[in-house]
């Protein structure tokens, strides 16, 4: 997105408005692949639905739901456990299920550490898990997701490769290696993994948004926008393709259209922080000061620590004359931010200001 010292306005690279595809198939659950997925962040509604749908291969006991719980997973997965169908495991000998019980040891126990913040040991026990498990995907998925939370991007790339390599129809890993690009800003690399997921689920509103946001930052802004509406087409109240339609659209210079699609997301989603702030920029952008304001002011209500929402309704002030006021903005923003460059550029040019 095009920067202005006047109006800063924040791309929307992650928005949790849809779940990220999970494993391909109907296969039901077994106890390794639900908790690997519930540790690996799987968002718990859709864990649930996808329970319901696919059903489990054995009986949860207590010790296993408090693992669960220990997961971050909700009661909405315990519920659907516990009223799931279930379905007796195809030719499952006792070596794998022996194999089977040690691994889960070290999940349960990666799932404790977890929780008192111990990540070290949490990565000690996947590595152990896997061990023992080499050949299941959700478990290199599992590390990787930790070691990329940890920062280790090639560990986690090899990890999500892995996975990808040991079942090839299976969708989660090509869409973990797709947001590890991106947060790389390797758009190339998001975009080719992303296009993987969608030649296996085309109808997947927010893998279109996803593709749209990797698009993006390639400069592409035409085959974004098209993703966009793809998006949308598959899902008409999807708020956060509105809004990155928005940006897009903002990108190229069109305020009307910028301004038309985030009015929409809001009408979806009233507190939607991000689409406040765009549609302050777009506003400013057009001289619609006052307004432009009344969105900043409405940003940082619901999202009261962000610094760019303090910065640009500083620059909004300044630009209005109301210095005083600017400054505080601005001053909050640095001390939420201090190694902005930008923000004390600014603060300091207010303040020669308001010395002469």
């Amino acid at each position: 997105m095009r920067r202005t010292v006047a109006v800063l306005i924040p791309m929307v690279l992650s928005l949790a408005i849809a779940p990220p595809p999970l494993a391909k198939g109907e296969e039901p659950f077994d106890r390794i692949e639900l908790l690997g997925l519930a540790l690996g962040g799987g968002p718990s509604q859709y864990l649930a639905w996808l329970v319901m749908q696919r059903g489990i291969t054995w009986k949860p006991d207590k010790e296993y739901l408090t693992t669960l719980q220990y997961s971050d997973a909700n009661g909405a997965v315990l519920k659907a456990l516990r009223s799931a169908k279930r379905v007796k495991p195809k030719n499952l000998d006792q070596t794998i299920a022996s194999k089977e019980r040690k691994a889960l040891e070290h999940l349960a126990r990666a799932a404790e550490l977890n929780q008192q913040k111990q990540w070290a040991g949490v990565e000690q026990e996947y590595r152990a898990a896997l061990q023992i498990l080499p050949e299941r995907p959700v478990l290199h998925e599992l590390l990787g997701t930790y070691l990329q939370q940890q920062g280790k991007m090639e560990g986690a790339m090899a990890e999500f490769r892995e996975a990808a390599r040991l079942q090839p129809d299976r969708i989660r890993p090509h869409f973990l290696l797709g947001s590890a690009f991106s947060g790389m800003h390797d758009f190339d690399g998001a975009v080719a993994e992303y296009r993987i997921v969608l030649r296996q689920e085309p109808d997947s509103a927010w893998m279109h948004n996803r593709l749209g946001l990797a698009l993006v930052g390639k400069g592409e802004l035409e085959e974004a926008i098209r993703e966009y509406r793809n998006a949308i087409r598959l899902w008409p109240d999807y708020a956060a393709a509105h809004c990155n339609f928005g940006d897009a659209l903002f990108a190229k210079g069109d305020f009307e259209g910028a301004i038309a699609r985030y009015r929409y997301a809001l009408r979806l989603s009233p507190d939607f922080a991000e689409a406040h702030n765009n549609l302050g920029a777009a506003l400013a952008r057009k001289g619609d000061v006052e307004e432009a304001v009344e969105e900043f002011r409405t940003m940082l209500r619901l999202k009261p620590d962000n610094a760019r929402g303090h910065f640009n309704l500083g620059c909004l002030l300044a630009q209005k004359g109301d210095q005083p006021d600017a400054l505080a903005e601005i001053r909050a923003a640095i001390e939420l931010q201090p190694d902005d460059r930008t923000m004390h550029e600014v603060y300091d040019s207010l303040m020669k200001q308001i010395r002469r």
